[in-house]
């Protein structure tokens, strides 16, 4: 539960709540109702209903200033770091990245479309690392393309492992099976960057769904981690 400081317009409501019982009660027992009475019960009235409305929307102003504010920080830091430089890979062609001069670091904006991965459609690739790392980003990216069978099987795979564990079924009511995995299966996202460890690691995502198209795992992807270091492996489900 959350405190009640997240929730400022209790403060509001409650005794406004309180005030507005008060007054009806006063007015109904008195046979002279006073106008400090009727003035008191729409007080309380206002207070109770409209004071969430105001809060909100000062809430909401504050958090569009923050978010202005966060905007304009960025485009200043843009102006001071951030520029686009053209990189040659001879496998992948003339990429884009946004080169971080404070950071130096390379971010990928635009690369050319390598090839569908597997049976899925051309996946998103995402490379953000230390500029030094460029050359080896290039060549973990072209060493998991060359080696898509491979990482797609173990990817179905283990798919399989995390649907049975949630004992996943089809439209059927039957255990989902690893040909419907491998009909309904797709990998999404590539992405190459150090981890929290330091190690370069290629990143592989993708989802699932059953025959008639129904999120599997609770709709979250899994993620196959590649160490391009070490070779090991490890899956994980995220979102």
């Amino acid at each position: 539960m959350k405190p009640v400081k997240n929730h400022p317009y209790l403060f509001c409501t409650f005794p406004g709540a309180i005030l507005a019982v008060a007054a009806f009660f006063a007015i109904v027992n008195s046979e002279d109702s006073s106008p400090y009475l009727v003035i008191a019960l729409f007080y309380g009235l206002g207070a109770m209903l409209l004071a969430p409305v105001l809060l909100l929307l000062l809430r909401s102003l504050r958090q569009k200033r923050k978010e202005n504010r966060l905007h304009q920080k960025y485009l200043q830091y843009r102006e001071l770091y951030l520029t686009d430089v053209k990189i040659e890979d001879p496998r992948f062609g003339t990429c884009i990245f946004e080169k971080d001069t404070n950071k130096h670091t390379l971010k990928l904006k635009q690369c050319p479309a390598p090839a569908p991965f597997g049976d899925s459609p051309l996946p998103r690739i995402s490379i953000d690392i230390p500029e030094a790392d460029v050359e080896k980003a290039f060549r973990a990216l072209e060493h998991v393309y060359d080696r898509q069978q491979t990482f797609t099987a173990e990817f179905h795979q283990e798919v399989k492992e995390f649907c049975d564990e949630w004992e996943e079924t089809d439209s059927q009511g039957a255990p989902v099976s690893l040909d419907l995995i491998r009909q309904n299966s797709s990998i999404t996202d590539i992405s190459i960057g150090r981890s929290f460890k330091g190690d370069l690691t290629a990143s592989l995502k993708g989802s699932v769904t059953d025959d008639a198209g129904r999120d599997l795992l609770g709709c979250h992807s899994v993620v196959l981690r590649i160490c391009c270091e070490t070779g090991e492996r490890e899956f994980d489900l995220e979102g």
